[in-house]
């Protein structure tokens, strides 16, 4: 009876020992699911998303990050986490694209100016006085357009995933001492620029100092006096308080503020299908609201600089024409750097509006 009784237990206990190595087995083959067929993930894992940019909150940009995050996270029930870092938090704008670019920063919307350091072929866009309006540019930087189908592998290849181009609109010429109103103004002017050798040479080339500096060191730049003038749309001048050190304001049309919407290739490339979709949904949302944003902003801005006691004026057509023709080197030195072919489909997009 005793014999019996021990064998049957061990029995049972070796029953017991498969069901259970069996269960496990199951669950672990579940866990590591990473996708079904068609690309949606089933293992319920979570993916973080961090954005920086290096404004304050009340700009536009910021408002379209917000409605990036909402949107994402919403539409994948949490799976996607996205944190917003405004302020130059994660550093100015050339340290957040270095972090897009190595994973340590997922994703940004930053100008194309900076951007050119890292995928040269940018610098199509640094070609001044080649835009008449908004409509304009934001015709040729569209997502389905020739443009952004050519330069799009250039991002890749630097370990970027090009979402879409945005704007802020024209880069207005805010000084002190002198109301710009012609070239010859222009002369003698020393003027912060963006980290950009061809801004530099444009400037130089109408007879100014061009001074790079970062963007978060601007407003001390200028209310220290060591520079005297600088260059940004409206929406950054009044929200980062440039305007409270200038006296005159005019737009003169030189460079369109575009933007660059960013991911980390690598980050992008490791989410699931369904995942990948919402991000690429995220991002042509997020851009179309900071645009429309940006545009009923832009009136308001402008009052706001009158009411401040800046002057504010617009250069005439002819005296552009004068601007165009003395920054017409630029286009050549861009040709050296990105080849015929891209300055070439530039201008004939630009032409063709």
């Amino acid at each position: 009876m005793k014999r019996f009784n021990k064998t049957t237990l061990v029995m049972l206990l070796a029953m017991m020992l498969l069901i259970s190595a069996a269960c496990s087995s199951n669950e672990s083959s579940g866990n590591n699911d990473s996708g079904n067929s068609n690309g949606n993930s089933g293992d319920g894992e979570t993916y973080t998303i961090t954005m920086a940019h290096v404004a304050s909150e009340a700009i536009g940009l910021h408002q379209a990050f917000l409605k990036f995050k909402e949107e994402v996270e919403e539409q994948s029930e949490g799976r996607l986490k996205v944190e917003v870092y405004p302020n130059a938090q994660l550093g100015g704008e050339r340290e957040i694209l270095e972090g897009v670019q190595n994973g340590d920063i997922t994703a940004t919307i930053t100008s194309t100016g900076v951007g050119a350091n890292f995928v040269p072929e940018v610098a199509v866009f640094d070609i001044p006085y080649l835009f008449t309006s908004k409509e304009h540019a934001r015709h040729v930087f569209r997502t389905d357009g020739p443009l952004f189908e050519k330069i799009a592998p250039y991002y890749e290849e630097k370990g970027f995933k090009l979402m879409s181009f945005t704007d802020q609109g024209f880069r207005i010429l805010s000084t002190n001492g002198v109301q710009v109103t012609s070239v010859e103004d222009v002369k003698g002017l020393r003027i912060r620029t963006l980290e950009n050798s061809n801004h530099i040479e444009a400037w130089r080339a109408l007879g100014a100092n061009p001074t790079p500096i970062p963007f978060n060191e601007v407003y001390t730049s200028l209310q220290q006096g060591t520079v005297d003038a600088q260059e940004n749309p409206y929406e950054l001048t009044v929200l980062m308080k440039f305007h409270e050190a200038q006296e005159h304001v005019t737009n003169i049309k030189s460079i369109f503020q575009s933007l660059q919407a960013v991911i980390n290739k690598d980050f992008y490339d490791s989410l699931p299908e369904d995942l990948r979709a919402l991000v690429d949904e995220g991002f042509a949302s997020a851009v179309e609201f900071g645009t429309n944003f940006l545009d009923e902003k832009d009136e308001e801005y402008i009052q706001v600089l009158k009411d401040t006691g800046l002057t504010v004026n617009e250069i005439t057509d002819d005296e552009l024409e004068k601007f165009r023709e003395k920054t017409s080197p630029v286009i050549e030195t861009i040709r050296g750097q990105v080849g015929d072919e891209l300055v070439d489909l530039m201008i004939s997009e630009a032409e063709s509006y």
